[in-house]
């Protein structure tokens, strides 16, 4: 299946910087801290709370995305209070997947720049998976993007999923030769 479509991907300078804000309290309010940092002069775009990956517990973590090529406005980095309470910068660290669509399911492209036909993981239909009218958990699914059952589109699984390739540096999975001494 062939599909013909265009694609946008936001050039690195456009792109927002993103840091980790710790040091908060796992009840802070995310407004509080978007508006204290924009109270220091901070270009912010977006503030969320980063949740434990297996069971979504909220964590004392939150991601800022920063506006780059603003006018007038304070490095993140030199900030060192937030909300009354000193806190540190982590650089944010991406998990290791490739980029997948909210939008279409389709990977390599993010749903801000999506213009394909939105697709359900759950049923296919044309609706976003969060609106989807099934809640409980599906037994037997059926992957939108290989059409076999068994797992859905997000699943490492999928012989869709793209593979990557391991980055320079990383040690060698699965290497099977063992350095023997010469004889």
């Amino acid at each position: 299946m062939e599909r013909n479509f265009t694609q946008y991907t936001p050039p690195p300078s456009e792109r927002p910087y993103k840091v980790v804000l710790k040091g908060l309290p796992a009840s802070t309010d995310i407004d509080e801290i978007k508006n204290d940092l924009a109270n220091q002069a901070v270009a912010v775009s977006k503030v969320a709370q980063l949740t434990q990956r297996k069971s979504k517990f909220p964590l004392p973590m939150f991601l800022v995305e920063v506006r780059k090529n603003v006018p007038d406005r304070r490095d993140i980095l030199d900030v060192s209070n937030c909300c009354y309470m000193s806190i540190p910068w982590d650089s944010f660290r991406r998990r290791p997947r490739e980029t997948q669509c909210y939008n279409c399911n389709y990977f390599h492209h993010s749903s801000q720049y999506c213009d394909i036909k939105t697709r359900c993981l759950k049923c296919a239909q044309e609706h976003r998976t969060s609106d989807c009218p099934i809640k409980e958990r599906i037994e037997n699914p059926e992957c939108i993007n290989c059409k076999t059952k068994g797992h859905m589109a997000i699943s490492k699984q999928c012989p869709k999923y793209p593979k990557t390739n391991p980055k320079k540096g990383d040690p060698i999975q699965n290497n099977t030769t063992q350095n023997k001494p010469n004889r």
